[in-house]
């Protein structure tokens, strides 16, 4: 990876897995909010991965939606607002419940 493309922004690579066994979701749509820069979103792969670039810094909040999870109960399953830095890539795992209430496991 050329981090020298991340000078002024920031990246977000993770993985969307299943609340109750930790098994990748594929075709999971992503939504990054970030503080005054809106929405953003993308898919993740066959393997449940996904990637956001050229992230402005800011405080981000990120969660995902798929077909058999509670749309509403996932967006208060969220990967905990984090302030990104320009220049630095980070790591991020968003669990999706099946339905609202549903611990971790």
């Amino acid at each position: 990876i050329d981090y020298s493309v991340f000078q002024n922004d920031a990246a977000v690579r993770g993985t969307v897995v299943d609340i109750r066994d930790r098994r990748p979701v594929a075709g999971a749509v992503v939504y990054a909010l970030g503080s005054g820069y809106g929405i953003r979103q993308t898919t993740s792969n066959a393997h449940g991965s996904f990637n956001f670039f050229d992230l402005p810094p800011g405080i981000y909040f990120l969660y995902a939606t798929a077909g058999g999870y509670d749309e509403e109960c996932a967006r208060h399953v969220l990967w905990v607002g984090k302030d990104l830095d320009a220049g630095f890539e980070y790591a991020a795992t968003v669990l999706l419940p099946r339905a609202c209430g549903e611990p971790p496991s």
